[in-house]
Formats: structure tokens, sequence, C-alpha cells
């Protein structure tokens, strides 16, 4: 075959291998645009200058530009978008795809503007498309309308802050647990119900606060929930409180399931019911009262019909012969017809088989009844009894023990009486003699004669006075007291003044605060007021300067007076010899007395019904102290 004939020959068949190649892709770009017409997301595709070469109907849909439209137009005049936050026209799949020549994932960032104006948020990604050498010649945008699913998440986010302020603001305890028990979630009332922070509670289990007494039924009742018994457990159940207090709560458990029935968490609501609980304990105790009541309790009826007795009151119904049904003794049944007239309790005490009891009729108010209420006061009445024997028997020692006093100290009194006096005799003849010896034979006395004669004549003097004192002191107990108000200032700076001489009271500092008036007996209170000072000028003479002061105050009903110096003092652990008669605790050598003053003091203030104390340390004075009652002043 020639050249000539060859030719067309193969022309021919590179026409028919062209037209199939064109029909096949005819077809392919058919099936194409079939599978573009019938995707549900939007489609379209660009060249690499970016411009549109196809659109599928959801495209046109959303974008508002019919595909006709499209054709040729710039991506960015048919798919304009900008950021949802900001509003700012943002980068296009198209463009990242066209520079960076790699697929951009889906991205939920923008608004698609479309061409009426209208807003669409939408999720869009890009993928290049390439040819058979593998280069890029165009690109697919695939985007997707986002309003219903932003619309569905606005709806579960608003359904979510919904459920947060109505589980936080729920005035009753709410938990959210793992079906293991683990505390997902709690709100303030049940922190503030248990005491525990959030923290504190997430770290714990249902389990681990629930009381070990109700712990069995807990755990029964999220087994039944656990495995479908019920959908619903409730019950009333104990709690420990983080100071470990008991906290009585309603519980009511539900437990949510996915949709497969596979278990999520426990949703529990628990009111607090303590005080609920402890009200009707307090109702149950007291229902049980009358029952466990160890004295009797009977209800009977306004006629004495007994129509209730507990068990305590069997002793009583023995003893009136009687049970429940049957009328109370006839002595009884006046009392209570009186006790039921006047509406009044009425009291009444019974003695049965040696025992005695207190029977108490109470009408009860609005009612046909009356309740008894007895009470065994066997013990109380023998108490009584032997209290009122010992009070008499008292009183009779008493009577007589004072009456041994009085004879006592009458004689007493009559022996310091007479001893006082038949020793002024001897003593006046001791001291009489003395002085004749001194004046009539003095130049027959030698010095030592002298001396000894002036030694007898003091020591009568001394013993003169101590008989004075010890007749004072007698006679105070007989003195008839004359009360009167009485300037206890003005006593003390005259007493002062008529114990010292002016020379004296130039080494004295002398102060007398203002003292509170009293009433008392104004002749004794001067014996007090002149032993304290005297005892206060003599104890404090070998100071250089002597401080003398004396004040009083006013303390709970008492007018408190005391004399405090600068003097010798006195050690404490001898304050109980203070008071004592010729108890002293200086020698005559260093201070002279007789020992009577502080006890004639203690006597004096004693029958004023006051008391008196010392307090004091050697070498740096001492605090005398009296008080007497202000009544009357």
């Amino acid at each position: 075959m020639s050249a000539v004939t060859q030719e067309p020959d193969r022309l021919g068949r590179e026409n028919e291998a062209l037209r199939l190649r064109v029909a096949a892709l005819e077809a392919e770009s058919e099936r194409f645009r079939t599978t573009l017409q019938s995707i549900g997301d939007a489609v379209i595709s660009v060249d690499t200058d970016g411009r549109v070469l196809q659109m599928n109907p959801v495209a046109e849909a959303l974008t508002g530009w019919a595909e006709t439209e499209a054709l040729g137009q710039p991506l960015a005049r048919v798919f304009r978008i900008v950021n949802q936050a900001t509003r700012a026209e943002v980068e296009s799949p198209v463009e990242r795809v066209l520079r960076d020549g790699a697929l951009v994932g889906l991205a939920n960032h923008a608004l698609l503007i479309a061409k009426d104006g209208g807003e669409r948020p939408i999720a869009d990604s890009g993928a290049p498309i390439r040819n058979e050498k593998g280069e890029t010649t165009g690109v697919v945008l695939v985007f997707r309308d986002q309003t219903e699913e932003r619309r569905a998440e606005r709806q579960v986010r608003e359904a979510e802050e919904r459920f947060r302020t109505f589980f936080d603001s729920a005035p009753i305890g709410k938990s959210i647990a793992a079906p293991d028990g683990r505390l997902l979630r709690v709100n303030p009332a049940l922190m503030a119900m248990l005491g525990y922070s959030v923290g504190e509670m997430q770290a714990l289990t249902s389990v681990a606060i629930t009381h070990p007494d109700d712990l069995p039924e807990t755990r029964e009742g999220l087994r039944s929930l656990l495995a479908g018994e019920r959908e619903i457990w409730s019950t009333d159940k104990r709690y420990i409180a983080k100071d470990g207090h008991v906290v009585w709560a309603h519980v009511v458990a539900r437990l949510q399931r996915d949709p497969e029935g596979n278990p999520l968490y426990l949703l529990t609501h628990a009111q607090d019911i303590t005080e609920r609980k402890r009200a009707q304990q307090e109702i149950e105790s007291l229902a049980k009262f009358p029952e466990e009541n160890p004295n009797p309790t009977l209800r009977m009826r306004r006629d004495g019909i007994i129509i209730y007795a507990n068990p305590s009151s069997k002793y009583l119904l023995a003893a009136w012969s009687c049970s429940v049904g049957d009328l109370i003794p006839v002595h009884l049944r006046d009392r209570l017809a009186k006790s039921v007239a006047e509406q009044e309790s009425a009291t009444v005490e019974e003695t049965y088989n040696s025992r005695v009891y207190s029977l108490s009729l109470a009408p009860v108010p609005g009612t046909d009844y009356v309740n008894l209420y007895g009470r065994d006061v066997t013990e109380r009445v023998r108490a009584q009894e032997e209290v009122r024997t010992l009070n008499a028997e008292l009183e009779q020692r008493v009577a007589e023990r004072t009456k041994q006093l009085a004879e006592s100290n009458a004689e007493l009194e009559a022996f310091s009486y007479s001893v006082s006096h038949d020793l002024r005799s001897p003593l006046r003849a001791i001291d009489g003699f003395t002085r004749i010896l001194e004046e009539d034979y003095a130049p027959h006395l030698d010095t030592e004669g002298r001396r000894i004669c002036s030694v007898i004549h003091d020591s009568a003097g001394k013993m003169g006075q101590l008989i004075d004192d010890l007749l004072a002191f007698s006679r105070l107990g007989r003195v008839e007291m004359n009360l009167s108000r009485v300037d206890m200032g003005a006593m003390a700076n005259a007493i002062f003044h008529e114990l010292t001489a002016p020379e004296d009271r130039t080494r004295i500092d002398f102060q007398v605060d203002v003292l509170p008036p009293t009433v008392a007996d104004p002749t004794l209170m001067r014996q007090v007021w002149m032993n304290l000072l005297s005892n206060a000028v003599k104890f404090s003479s070998k100071r250089e300067r002597a401080v003398i002061r004396v004040s009083g105050q006013q303390d709970q009903g008492e007018s408190v007076y005391s004399v405090q110096d600068n003097g010798a003092g006195f050690d404490m652990k001898y304050v109980g010899k203070l008071f004592g008669v010729f108890q002293r605790l200086h020698s005559g050598k260093e201070f002279e007395g007789t020992g009577v003053g502080l006890a004639l003091v203690q006597r004096v203030i004693r029958r004023h019904s006051g008391r008196v104390w010392a307090e004091g340390k050697p070498d740096q004075g001492a605090t005398f102290c009296f008080s007497l009652q202000q009544s009357g002043v």
C-alpha cells in the first residue's frame, strides 16, 4: 500500500480515537455534573485565576448567584466571607489552596454575605484540582450552611446555662455523681448543708458521707437504679457533715442513661429535714411518754371513770382495788368534781401501804377529760419529817447551849469583875509601900535599891492599866448599844489630835480621805478609832517621817474603813494572833502595850455585825481594816 493510501487510514484512526476520548470526557463531565448537582453541600470550582467555573444548586441558593451569572466572575465577588467576630474580610480556602497548594479543612469562623446582603454562618474547605501531570489546574470550594447547627448549639448552651442557674440556685441540695458514686458536681445548698467546699466534696463519694447505719439501704437503692429495676429511688437518710454532726435529708435519686441504655450519671436531690426529724422524734417520744413514765399517769372522764392508765399506775389501781373502766375512790371523786367545777388543778397526798403519793388532778381544757399525775414522794416526806425532827432537836440543843453560854458568860464576867477589883487592893498596897520607901527611906537606899523601887512602881502601873483594859473588855459584852449616825471622818480626825501633841504632829504625815458615814454606837466606835490610830502612831514612832492614812469606800452593801501606816509592820504568818487577848507580836521593850486593844476592836466590830482584818510586812508597815453594814445610813 502506497504512502498516499496509508495516510488517510492513520488520520481516520486518530479521529476515531479522539472522538472516543471526547465522548468519554463528555460522559465523565456529565457524571461529575450530575454528582455536583446532587451533593448536599455547596460546591464551587474555580480556575487558577480564581474565576468561577462551576457551582451547584446548593451554592446558588446560599450565595444568591445563579451559575450562569457567576461563570467567569472572581470568586471573591460570588463567595464573600467575613470573620464572624470582627466582621473583617478573611482569606477564602481557595486563596490558601492556590497559595500553598494543599488541602484546607473545614473551618467554622466565617459568615457568608449573600448577593442580597443576607448572612449565613458557614464551615468551608478547599481542595486542589490536578491534571495527569500533577499540576494544579483549579480549586474545588466546599462550604456548608451552619445556621441550624449554630441555633442548636445556642439552644444547648442556653439549656446548659438554665440548668446551671437552676442547679446552683436551688434551695435544696443537688449533686451529680458518676455511676460509681464519685461526686462530679454539687450545688452551694448541699455544700452549706454538709459544711464541705467544692474541692472537698468532689474528692468524696456519695457513700462516704452517708451515715453508717444507712449504708445498706443506700447501696441497695443505687443497685436497683443501676440494674434498671426502678427509675427513681427516694428515701429519708442521714449524712455525716464535715464537723461530724448528723444531717437528715429526704433524698430523691434518678439515673440518666444514654440512648443505648448505658448509665451516664446519677442526679440526686437532698432536702434538709433535720428539724422535721427532730420534731418527729420529740413527738414520738412524747407519745411514748405516758407508757415510759415511771410515775403513775391516768386519764378519766369527769364522772371519775378511768379510761387509761399507764403501766406505772398498777400500784395505785391495786391500792384502789379497781382497774380501767372502774370509778376512782369516792373521796377522790369529790376532789375531782371540785377541780372540774373550778377548772383548776388540785393536788392531794395519799398514803398506800406505807408509800406516800402526790396526786395532781388536771382538767384538760376544751374536753371532758381529767388527767391524774401521780408521784411517789415517800422519800421526800420521810426526809421532811427527819428535817423537822432534827430542827426540833437542834432548837432544843441551841436553847440549852445558849443558856449554858449565858451562865458561863455571867460567871466569867463576875469572875473578871471580882478578880479585877480584888487585884486592885494588893496592887495599891504594893504601889503605896514602894512610894513610902522612895520618899521616907531614900537616904538609906543605894542606887540599886532606888532602881528596884522604880521597877516595882512602873510594874504596878502597868498592872493597873492591864486590869483597866481587862475590865473594859469584859464590859463590852454587857454595854447596850445606842445606834446613831456617825461622821467617821470627823471622829478619826478628832481622835488623832487627842492622841498626839503638836510637836508629834510635825513629824507625822496624817491623811484622812472622805469616809462614808455609818450607823453605829458612837462610844464604841470611838474605842475602835482610838485603838487603831494609837497603834498606828505607836508603831510608826521610830520612823523619821511617819505616814498614817485613813481611807474608806462603799463595796457591795458594806462600808469599809482602813488605817495604814509605814511603821514596824508584822509577819503575815502570825496574823491569826493579832486579835487575841494579850497577844503581842513585839516585845514591851520595843513598843509599850497590854495586847488587849485589837481584841477590843474586834469585839466592837463583831457587835456591829462587821468584819475586821489586817495586812502587813515586817518593817514595811501595816493596814488594819474593818467593815460595817450600810443599812440605815
